[in-house]
């Protein structure tokens, strides 16, 4: 009976050591790393990447420096953490788009996509800064801006294949594609900024216009009505 006992008693107090505020170890270090990217996300985009240290994240995080490091290497491995979050949630945006306008025609299907996109970014602008301005500041960070544009590029080349009129040359596809992106991205960082003039609907119209003519449609072109259901 008393072995019995010390055996419960043992199990309880691991259990209490595991448990904290209602939370294991593991699930308690997962919310510090959400805290510390999104004090990061703030931080570097107020304050800018040359501009930013550790202990500002920490206090905007209200974590200490030991719980940083816990984490993330050095600030540059919590920047990449940054950034790479804001680039799932625009594939994972994209996608949705895609897949909410799958019975649209082109022009609707690639509205739906850059306004989605346009959204993210003008709902939380800090997002536009810290992934397309901020991530200029180094050369390493230059390195992975250039792997994920080409990844985006790729996306969106993807796409415009599908789309496209069959006499397009898949090489231009390509090519419109980098372009395209790249150009997309600053005019979005521009408009989110207040550099450029241009209201929402304004902007996913004419950036429509541009995806629409690397596909060879002309950017005046009704999209099909959808077939009555009988």
């Amino acid at each position: 009976m008393s072995e019995s006992r010390d055996v419960e008693e043992a199990t309880q107090t691991e259990r209490t050591e595991r448990l904290y505020g209602g939370r294991t170890a593991g699930e308690r270090r997962s919310l510090r790393h959400d805290q510390l990217v999104e004090a990061g996300l703030r931080v570097f985009a107020a304050e800018g990447w040359a501009g930013s240290t550790v202990l500002d994240v920490c206090r905007a995080a209200g974590l200490s420096q030991r719980y940083f490091y816990e984490a993330f290497e050095d600030r540059e491995a919590l920047f990449e953490a940054v950034v790479h979050g804001i680039e799932d949630e625009v594939r994972a945006t994209i996608a949705a788009s895609f897949a909410g306008a799958s019975d649209l025609g082109p022009r609707a299907r690639v509205a739906t996509a850059l306004g989605a996109i346009a959204d993210l970014f003008i709902a939380d602008p800090d997002k536009a800064r810290v992934a397309m301005v901020e991530s200029m500041s180094t050369a390493r960070f230059r390195q992975r801006r250039e792997r994920s544009l080409a990844s985006f590029a790729s996306l969106a080349a993807e796409q415009l294949r599908e789309l496209a009129d069959p006499s397009v040359d898949q090489r231009a596809i390509e090519t419109a594609s980098f372009v395209l992106v790249g150009g997309v991205a600053e005019t979005l960082v521009a408009s989110v900024t207040g550099r450029l003039g241009k209201g929402r609907d304004e902007l996913v119209d004419q950036t429509t216009r541009l995806f629409l003519a690397a596909a060879g449609i002309p950017p005046d072109a009704s999209d099909p009505s959808p077939n009555p259901t009988d």
